[in-house]
């Protein structure tokens, strides 16, 4: 009796202490999905829904009834490939909480079967990553405000590997500018053979001593470039490292 105490306490401890909200099923294997099939959830999981314990009774459907409709299906699909061919189960969904908040959760579980292979029991722990989406939201946006900005400005975005003296990336911009296709620019030495043979040592000679430099704040040189039909293009070229 003392240990069963004991280990109820370490339990309760283990809850409180918890960052993740924990949940522990027995598995109805004929029927893992009835609503009415039994759940534990910890308080954790209720707090971030808004529910009181009256408001979110152990079953299964006080979760399903949160999990936001266009999701539930898929979220449902990986619980059940998880129970059925233990493929490792581990999602990201929406969820609405008692406010009406939209919630995102990241929700991973694990199953135990039994020796004729059924799934018996099924424990895991959901997490609140709903400020990690807000952040990846805003830099998709940000990312896609730059995309919108640099292809409709007269400017060419590019990245280098001087070392290897070979353009890494470079804006579909750059065709218009010499004439060249974007595979060409990919081509090793290719910028450095497009410059004028008159700008050629200065302008390599300020790109190695910008990269020698800790303190160096980039380039802002211009030069020339030697486009396809063997005209010459002035080039204004700002650069970092």
């Amino acid at each position: 009796e003392t240990d069963r105490k004991l280990a109820e306490e370490r339990f309760d401890l283990m809850i409180q202490g918890s960052k993740e909200g924990l949940w522990d099923a027995q598995v109805n294997a004929d029927d893992p999905f009835h609503p009415q099939n039994p759940i534990y959830y910890s308080p954790r999981l209720k707090e971030w829904l808004g529910y009181s314990d009256e408001e979110f009774p152990p079953i299964l459907k006080s979760w399903a009834d949160c999990v936001w409709p266009e999701d539930r299906e898929r979220v449902y699909t990986a619980l059940r490939r998880h129970l059925f061919e233990h493929e490792p189960f581990d999602e990201e969904y929406r969820a609405l909480t008692k406010a009406g908040e939209v919630r995102w959760f990241s929700a991973r579980g694990q199953a135990v079967w039994d020796s004729a292979g059924r799934p018996v029991r099924l424990s895991g722990s959901f997490m609140d990553i709903t400020s990690r989406k807000h952040a990846e939201e805003a830099l998709r946006e940000s990312e896609s405000r730059f995309r919108r900005l640099v292809e409709t400005a007269n400017v060419v975005p590019w990245e280098m590997d001087f070392a290897a003296r070979q353009v890494t990336y470079v804006g579909p911009q750059a065709v218009p500018l010499l004439g060249f296709p974007v595979e060409d620019w990919h081509r090793p030495n290719f910028w450095v053979d497009r410059l004028h043979p008159a700008d050629q040592d200065f302008v390599l000679a300020i790109c190695r001593d910008t990269l020698r430099s800790e303190d160096s704040p980039g380039d802002d040189v211009e030069y020339r470039l030697i486009a396809t039909d063997g005209g010459t293009v002035w080039v204004r070229d700002i650069a970092s490292r």
